[in-house]
């Protein structure tokens, strides 16, 4: 009966190779490796490219695996200061393509943000850096409309309220910035409001109120206020035609600033279905 030797680390599995007193890497059971030692491991791991199979071995070791408090703040502690490459990021980007998330992973991953902005030290520095980047970072109108239906309906808080107001206040908006916002509300970019004619004066704007029984004509006027105005269908402030002016309410008023063919359109036909036996207003020029 052939005698076979035990691994000394205490293991009780038997040695395979001959001469060997330990079965491999039990000779470091049990004790931590020096900074030294660390060292020369990482040393000569460099550039080592590892193959499909040992990548799949470590994958499966690691499912399942769950890290310490203690082993998590280690890892965060030594990873201070390092840069990722641009070649590491495409590749955890692919690795994550096509991963179902779980609804557990995307709790603790949104758990994760939220204790970070509120107890971690470095949050005011990402906050700094974030906004300097975005400074010089130009959203494409795909993401910009993303961005504007993903707040849809999303309440705001009175502290998210106050600090809006406190980032716009004394702000000076560009000339380029006006431009755009101008071409955005369906305007012609022109930043020299046109003036409104004479006749376009208290008694005319009066009379129209009066014919429209002063209340906002807007079927689906949202109600949020009892201001009302007159509002030029066309949108050219020279035609004071009585056909061509709609009582609206402020807010009504407001949302026709964008989408002006449309509202057009839709005030066009609102007046056009008018009842035919209506008092016409005359204006005096």
């Amino acid at each position: 009966m052939k005698l076979m030797r035990l691994c000394e680390c205490g293991c009780g599995d038997p040695v395979q190779r001959l001469g060997n007193r330990f079965l491999y890497h039990h000779h470091r059971k049990g004790k931590s490796p020096t900074k030294e030692h660390r060292r020369r491991i990482s040393e000569s791991l460099q550039g080592r490219k590892l193959s499909e199979a040992h990548c799949k071995r470590i994958s499966e070791n690691q499912t399942g695996r769950k890290l310490s408090k203690e082993h998590c703040e280690k890892i965060s502690e030594g990873l201070k200061g390092h840069v990722t490459s641009e070649e590491t990021k495409r590749k955890i980007s692919q690795a994550q393509v096509g991963r179902p998330q779980t609804e557990q992973r995307i709790k603790n991953a949104a758990e994760g943000v939220r204790r970070f902005w509120k107890e971690d030290p470095r949050a005011d520095e990402v906050r700094r850096q974030v906004s300097e980047r975005s400074k010089k970072y130009r959203h494409s109108k795909l993401a910009k409309a993303k961005i504007s239906h993903s707040k849809i309906g999303k309440p705001r808080s009175e502290e998210t309220k106050r600090k809006v107001s406190a980032t716009k206040t004394g702000v000076k908006l560009s000339m380029e910035t006006r431009r755009n916002m101008s071409l955005a509300h369906g305007g012609d970019g022109t930043l020299k409001p046109q003036p409104y004619p004479t006749m376009f004066n208290k008694a005319l704007k009066d009379k129209i109120k009066t014919r429209d029984s002063n209340k906002c004509r807007n079927p689906g006027c949202w109600g949020t206020t009892k201001r009302i105005s007159v509002h030029h269908i066309d949108y050219d402030k020279d035609n004071c035609d009585p056909s061509n002016l709609i009582t609206v309410c402020q807010s009504c008023n407001v949302r026709a600033n964008k989408g002006r063919e449309f509202w057009t359109a839709f005030y066009q036909k609102l007046m056009k279905g008018r009842k035919s036996g209506q008092e016409e207003v005359v204006v005096n020029e």
